[in-house]
């Protein structure tokens, strides 16, 4: 992926909104209107991330109004994952993936590109696919909590992002963070 974007004049940007349907309406509007942009990840009911090119990322950040917004971070990335700008990474991934053998797992993954559970017969189409679509991560949590209902929540690698996306998304459950030794040693 990062070689799909090296020299593609891309990138990403948080959209924080307080109305998410008419921020993703808005989204769509302008794609309809030839702004290249695309939803690289739905985050949360207040967050989505977009990508496209420094000129309208940078644009937007002056006129969040134009997506229903409260406001535009340019996020500091390389460039649009999670975009058709990556989608020649497809071809290099799925051979290393064609080489991996696969075997039914133990408990229910839900994948990012559909927010569904992951099946063996589909999961090496579904983790290529994921290269150059959004991220469902929004609709991942809400599966999780309905099908799943863990009384506890675990956030594992660097940062504490997730977890607040998480916090935001569901109800009374508790939310823990694991991303050091020290605090693997708290839980």
């Amino acid at each position: 992926m990062q070689e799909a974007v090296e020299g593609s004049n891309t990138t990403l940007a948080a959209v924080l909104t307080s109305n998410l349907e008419a921020t993703i309406k808005a989204v769509e509007g302008l794609i309809e209107q030839g702004i290249d942009i695309n939803i690289s990840n739905y985050n949360d009911a207040s967050q989505i991330v977009i990508g496209g090119s420094h000129e309208d990322i940078n644009y937007l950040k002056s006129n969040p109004k134009d997506l229903d917004a409260k406001r535009v971070i340019p996020l500091d990335v390389a460039g649009a994952f999670h975009s058709p700008v990556v989608s020649s990474a497809k071809k290099e991934v799925e051979k290393v993936i064609e080489q991996i053998e696969l075997k039914e797992g133990q408990f229910s993954v839900y994948m990012n590109i559909d927010a569904k559970i992951a099946e063996l017969s589909t999961i090496k189409e579904r983790l290529v696919n994921q290269i150059d679509n959004s991220v469902m991560f929004y609709n991942q949590i809400l599966n999780i909590e309905k099908f799943e209902q863990p009384e506890t929540w675990y956030h594992i690698g660097p940062g504490n992002v997730t977890a607040g996306m998480v916090k935001k998304s569901i109800s009374s459950k508790s939310v823990k963070v694991v991303n050091s030794l020290d605090s693997l040693n708290d839980i």
